[in-house]
């Protein structure tokens, strides 16, 4: 708050920078002009300059004084944006294209496997719960692994990283296409799981390197959007093919798709770390260059731009920064109620293949049509709860300005006050959604009955759409308490549901087996229902441990440029 703008005069008495009007441009002469031209405050008044974290600081009248700014005419659509990066709106849109599909084999390669389980456990002689355990491998390691490709990401560039995943990932699926063996079967699978599981937190890392934060949240939306079809569709693909081939054809499909993916992230797709192409205007070279620039050129390429000090980085220190978002409270009240939506989940999807076969008797071709009750529900679910998370926060936020005096032209965007309710505008839907899922849950055993396969198909996709809803809210809140650590939030969250994931897969079956269906999936509604309940927690307290984490931070952070200050002065 108390930095100055560039072009701008701090004439307030108050210490707060008051910004000039936007001074008249020259015209452009053939001689250079011997004084340089007056710079302009990067200010619009379509994006407001002042935060509501500001806001909450100065006051109303400072906040006023602050919006009054001149506007800038936009750029032209295709040329560079002034921004984190100079990339046009058509080039991130092609980026983010083939980002989602690099990240869709994630959920891909975990449920185009659901539908085998029963042809894989009698072609290889063993048991349903030792194929299943072939699963929690995956998941186990698939919430690992983005622990330890993140922080080589971020350190040695994205495309290096993402082109290392993609080699381990088709090694692996060429593996498992010719596995014979249930031992190769573990190996190939658990070497997929670590190949596979990075491309998402690389692909939201790359997005986050180019585009703006007024921007940003349009772009990642199509980005989950897009990848949730690996996770709706893969078991209908996978039935299919199981159907019309063997349950070895499944990973040559995933081997062909994913090599034609690896081609294209070769050809076209750009390093974008800043410190290694900075703004995007730093000539690339070698691994971090597509060949399409070869061929075409590297567009917005200034050859007077300096190249990024390159600053050493800790890995080690990387890997652990997620592991200490675990000793907050809220994080942790958090994880919990979004793993377990997503378990239950990942438990109904695994165990339905062979409910479908011996309680229905239904064909490969018949298993992929029942699947896709369960991804119109994933899909539906996903895209539904974005546009109603959009919608409650607009009217908490409308609510704050009111009971806070807080103008018009105060950005919400920015950084947070402490008193704002952003639990209570990220959890509100996930507190309609997580009873009907538990419902929906202790219903699902009781209906497995001959005659009652369409209640089945539909609290498939009941508990698909809760599940996947829960999980957005989930996702989006851990975001937004951590805008500057984006990455290590979303690795965490990965760690914790993948693990829990893992451990029901692993037991589901074997509850199946000792309970029966009716039993069993009872007792996990239960499950679900008392984990739920600490939505009251974090809707009463979140508030509260969120505020003296930002102060805590606020302390660090002003220790840190204290430290910076006495290293720097000569004295």
């Amino acid at each position: 708050m108390g930095s100055k703008s560039k072009g701008a005069a701090s004439s307030s008495t108050d210490g707060l920078p008051t910004v000039r009007p936007m001074e008249p441009q020259p015209e452009p002469t053939s001689s250079p002009s011997p004084s340089p031209s007056p710079q302009i405050p990067q200010i619009e008044t379509s994006r407001s300059s002042t935060t509501l974290g500001e806001a909450n600081e100065s006051g109303p009248e400072d906040m006023k004084e602050k919006t009054q700014t001149t506007t800038r005419p936009e750029a032209d659509s295709d040329a560079p944006k002034i921004g984190p990066h100079r990339f046009s709106k058509n080039q991130k849109r092609w980026l983010v294209v083939l980002l989602s599909c690099a990240a869709m084999f994630s959920p891909l390669a975990s449920s185009i496997y659901f539908p085998s389980t029963k042809a894989i456990a009698n072609d290889l002689r063993v048991s349903l719960n030792q194929v299943h355990l072939t699963i929690t491998i995956f998941m186990v390691l698939q919430g690992i692994a983005p622990s330890f490709w993140a922080p080589i990401a971020d350190a040695r560039g994205r495309r290096i990283t993402l082109i290392c995943t993609f080699v381990v990932f088709l090694a692996a699926d060429i593996g498992l296409a010719l596995s014979e063996s249930y031992p190769s079967l573990m190996a190939w699978r658990a070497i997929q799981a670590v190949g596979s599981a990075a491309t998402i937190s690389i692909g939201s890392g790359m997005i986050a390197d180019t585009t703006s934060r007024a921007e940003i949240g349009g772009w990642i939306g199509i980005f989950s959007g897009t990848r949730q079809l690996g996770q709706a569709l893969g078991p209908v693909l996978g039935a299919t093919l199981t159907q019309w081939f063997s349950w070895h054809s499944i990973f040559w499909a995933l081997s062909i798709m994913g090599f034609t993916t690896f081609l294209a992230i070769i050809m076209f797709l750009p390093e974008t770390l800043p410190s290694i192409a900075g703004d995007g205007s730093v000539r690339l070279a070698g691994v971090h260059k597509p060949l399409w620039y070869s061929i075409k050129g590297q567009p917005y390429v200034d050859e007077n731009s300096p190249r990024p000090e390159v600053k050493p980085v800790n890995i080690y220190k990387l890997v652990l920064e997620p592991v200490k978002m675990l000793r907050e409270s809220d994080v942790r009240v958090l994880l919990l109620v979004g793993s377990v939506p997503y378990t239950i989940h990942a438990m109904v999807t695994a165990s339905a293949t062979a409910m479908l076969k011996d309680t229905y008797g239904l064909s490969q071709i018949e298993v992929a049509a029942a699947f896709l009750a369960n991804g119109a529900g994933i899909i539906s679910g996903s895209w539904t709860t974005g546009k109603v998370l959009d919608k409650l926060y607009a009217r908490y936020s409308d609510e704050y300005r009111r009971t806070h005096d807080v103008p018009d032209g105060v950005s919400m965007k920015g950084k947070l006050p402490k008193d704002f309710p952003l639990e209570h505008s990220r959890l509100l839907s996930t507190c309609v959604i997580t009873p009907i899922l538990s419902a929906g849950v202790c219903l699902y055993g009781y209906s497995i009955k001959p005659n009652c396969l369409p209640l089945v198909l539909i609290l498939h996709f009941i508990i698909s759409f809760c599940a996947m809803s829960a999980l957005a809210s989930n996702t989006t809140i851990m975001l937004d308490m951590y805008p500057k650590a984006s990455a290590s939030a979303i690795a965490v969250n990965n760690l914790v549901r993948c693990e829990i994931g893992a451990a029901g897969v692993a037991v589901v079956q074997h509850a199946i087996d000792g309970m029966g269906y009716g039993p069993a999936f009872l007792v996990f509604g239960l499950i679900t229902a008392v984990t739920s309940s600490l939505l009251a927690v974090e809707w009463f307290y979140g508030s509260k441990w969120r505020a003296q984490r930002m102060v805590r931070e606020q302390a660090e952070e002003e220790k840190e440029k204290e430290a910076q200050r006495r290293t720097q002065s000569p004295c």
